[in-house]
């Protein structure tokens, strides 16, 4: 099948760039990406779950990709959560795909998909993360400054810490990633406190959902810190939840030389049947 592109209107009626690919089955998942990358960095997930039936849905975050929107800036992350109902809506307007669907989201995006979830239980069969947002890395010095120049100047634009060798051990992908021109290495530090204020609420609280959780982490990891993921899964209440790590994967574990080994269990719990 072939993927749709286009755009939908979000709730503040900002434009918002999709990809979609109709499957065989009523299934669909619903992916979101990290901060500051794009769908077209996900092209591949289309083509490697093909053969399972489901239908994938994803779109470029506000400020990211070809979607509108001021640049790696959110008024409130409550815009994400906007953003992802407003998608489901127009999913089901425009392609008749129906609730509950299951839920991917990569480190940033895992973040979404988990405050999202949360809100909607009822729309959701499935959780997938992959390297999840829980905890920034070095976020005690953070916490103390971001909150200051929030105040003072939200929208100020700083320079992304990502390195892009952290994201990968595959020299290939770590050149894409160098040069592509839609990948934005900036963040504002609005975005950063909102980030802070929601991985810090999912490090510290009893989190209770009514599906299952899947948790996919890098075995080294610096573009997040694994021990938020940890508190968070030690926290979760779910009718079932695993954790999983890949000993000798960077954060983006689906552009690993082994990626095979994600990509498996990935499509296992997409398919996997809750006892």
């Amino acid at each position: 099948m072939a993927i749709q592109e286009g755009f939908f209107e979000a709730s503040d009626k900002e434009r918002i760039f999709f990809r979609f690919q109709k499957g065989s089955q009523e299934k669909c998942l619903i992916l979101l990406h990290g901060h500051g990358e794009h769908t077209g960095r996900y092209l591949k997930f289309f083509t490697r779950l093909e053969d399972t039936g489901v239908s994938l849905g994803t779109f470029d975050l506000r400020g990211c990709g070809l979607s509108g929107g001021r640049p790696v800036y959110v008024s409130s992350f409550e815009d994400y959560l906007a953003d992802v109902s407003s998608f489901l809506s127009f999913l089901n307007k425009e392609f008749k795909i129906a609730s509950p669907i299951l839920l991917f989201g990569h480190s940033l995006g895992g973040l979404i998909a988990t405050s999202w979830a949360e809100k909607n239980q009822d729309k959701v069969t499935k959780l997938i993360l992959s390297s999840p947002l829980f905890k920034i890395p070095n976020e005690w010095g953070i916490k103390f400054v971001v909150p200051v120049l929030d105040r003072l100047a939200p929208r100020l634009v700083i320079k992304n810490p990502v390195h892009p060798p952290y994201l990968t051990h595959d020299p290939k992908e770590v050149e894409k990633y160098k040069a592509d021109p839609l990948i934005q290495r900036r963040i504002t530090v609005r975005l950063v406190r909102e980030m802070l204020r929601h991985t810090t609420l999912f490090q510290e609280k009893e989190t209770t959902v009514s599906f299952p959780v899947y948790i996919l982490m890098a075995g080294t990891d610096f573009v997040v810190d694994p021990k938020g993921t940890r508190q968070f899964f030690d926290h979760l209440h779910a009718p079932e939840k695993k954790r999983e790590s890949f000993p000798g994967f960077f954060h983006e574990i689906f552009n690993e030389k082994e990626q095979d080994k994600a990509f498996e269990r990935l499509r296992y719990y997409l398919q996997r049947s809750v006892p």
